[in-house]
């Protein structure tokens, strides 16, 4: 990947794991879905809630991502699909630990959007929530997007499995601590519903100082 994607020499990509293991999901009827696509695009009542993600066979974390993870600065989870994408790699045997005793800040990029199969109903605090339970711990920050998504975007989105913006009110109808969590702008300004890669890096490195 580092050759394929032509990284800077000074940086890399490495693997959570090198096991062969499957990503599954157990729904709040008892079925269990396996497959990363299967979750990702669901022939299954997607309207159904996940109620726990797990691999199997277990798999145990590659060395050499341990080593980068306990002497990192800042640790970022996402963006990404909170259960097709992010729950696997934390999932990895030792990779939560890891991360847990780490003294780099850990940040949790929200996704902007929810996701039909998925994350139906989610809010930011749900999304952070489930992060922190597959962390076994808190994160420092949880950066969102606060910018309002015009809805000839939106519309275009549910085409594509997306639902609605996630809601950054918590369950009482209150914003949320602006101490841990962080709203602004990081949406793209146009075109498909992604992150704004430039923004997002701006309020990482941020975080550092």
């Amino acid at each position: 990947l580092n050759r394929v994607l032509n990284i800077n020499p000074d940086h890399k990509v490495l693997p959570a794991t090198l096991d062969k293991a499957t990503l599954c999901a157990k729904l709040e009827n008892g079925k269990v879905i396996c497959g990363e696509t299967n979750i990702d695009i669901p022939k299954h009542n997607g309207n159904l809630k996940i109620e726990k993600v797990f691999l199997k066979p277990r798999a145990k974390a590659y060395k050499e991502a341990l080593t980068e993870i306990k002497t990192a600065d800042i640790i970022t989870i996402g963006p990404g699909d909170l259960y097709s994408s992010l729950a696997q790699i934390l999932l990895v045997d030792g990779i939560a630990p890891a991360i847990r005793k780490s003294r780099a800040k850990k940040v949790y990029i929200c996704n902007l959007m929810t996701k039909f199969g998925e994350t139906n109903t989610y809010g930011v605090s749900d999304f952070s929530k489930q992060i922190e339970d597959l962390l076994g711990g808190d994160v420092d920050y949880v950066i969102y997007n606060k910018e309002k998504i015009s809805p000839a975007r939106i519309k275009k989105a549910k085409k594509d499995g997306e639902l609605a913006p996630a809601d950054y009110w918590d369950k009482n109808g209150k914003e949320l601590n602006g101490d841990k969590f962080i709203g602004v702008d990081i949406v793209s300004d146009k075109g498909e519903i992604v992150h704004d890669a430039k923004k997002l890096v701006n309020i990482i490195l941020s975080l550092s100082k």
